[in-house]
């Protein structure tokens, strides 16, 4: 029943809520499929502990309301896992940013995004949080390094000098001296490799192309640090190097990569 200044939501075996404010405006703006996802009301709007914030609560989530932040709505195994949370973990996450978005370049990954963190769900790893420093890091990554990485599979863990978020394909660390530092597990595989293009050898004289194995060629990357100093790294295909580089440039310590350059020596 929908009245001039709030919604009666009403559903078998549910008691009788209303809604009323933002949280009603948000409620009426979401897709019918959606507000079925959230079953029936199981709340009147109330607070949540952080200054100005609101919520109600559905069968399998809930809207959160701030005039800071607009509402937002959460739901199925995020909500369950922000539920979960220890205070302590929700006050360093802050308040609720947006409605739960797909994650680029990982299919099937799902999140919330928070004030200072965010959590991560899959039906195959579950929901994990991450939040300050190595979410940050994570945000600042480019999206094919995120599909390396994959969803994370534990929440952000360790001593407080060494915290660590581990990942399907690595990790992200982090300390106060050092700050937040990506790990990949491995090369990532390739769908659609970078074609290779070799040049054809030059004969030595006396002999034939097939009879004298050409030198062989690299690709070549030069890394410029902040410190001023500069080396040279190879890769066998074109593809390693640039991967590598997509890698040393998130790398805090470097100021640029040159290449690749293709050369049987160093260039």
């Amino acid at each position: 029943m929908l009245y001039a200044n709030m919604t009666i939501v009403a559903m078998a075996c549910v008691s009788q809520f209303t809604l009323q404010g933002d949280i009603r405006h948000k409620y009426n703006s979401l897709d019918p499929a959606m507000r079925a996802g959230l079953g029936g009301l199981a709340s009147n709007e109330h607070d949540t502990g952080f200054p100005g914030v609101r919520v109600s609560n559905f069968q399998f989530g809930s809207i959160y309301s701030s005039p800071s932040n607009g509402s937002h709505v959460i739901s199925y195994g995020i909500w369950e896992k922000y539920n979960s949370l220890d205070p302590a973990i929700k006050v360093s996450l802050g308040m609720l940013t947006s409605d739960e978005e797909t994650v680029i370049q990982v299919p099937g990954g799902r999140f919330n995004s928070f004030q200072f963190g965010g959590i991560y769900w899959s039906a195959a790893t579950g929901a994990h949080v991450m939040y300050h420093g190595i979410w940050a890091k994570y945000n600042s990554l480019p999206l094919p390094a995120r599909g390396w990485l994959g969803m994370p599979i534990s929440d952000e863990q360790g001593p407080p000098t060494n915290r660590e978020n581990v990942f399907q394909g690595g990790s992200i660390s982090w300390t106060p001296s050092g700050g937040a530092v990506l790990h990949l597990n491995n090369t990532p595989a390739r769908s659609q490799p970078l074609p290779v293009v070799r040049p054809v050898p030059t004969p030595v004289r006396g002999t034939t192309t097939k009879d004298q194995p050409p030198p062989p060629i690299y690709f070549w990357l030069r890394i410029d640090y902040k410190d001023g100093h500069s080396e040279w790294r190879k890769a066998a295909t074109y593809n390693d190097a640039m991967y590598n580089r997509s890698v040393y440039l998130m790398d805090d310590k470097i100021e640029g990569v040159l290449g690749p350059i293709y050369s049987s020596t160093q260039p």
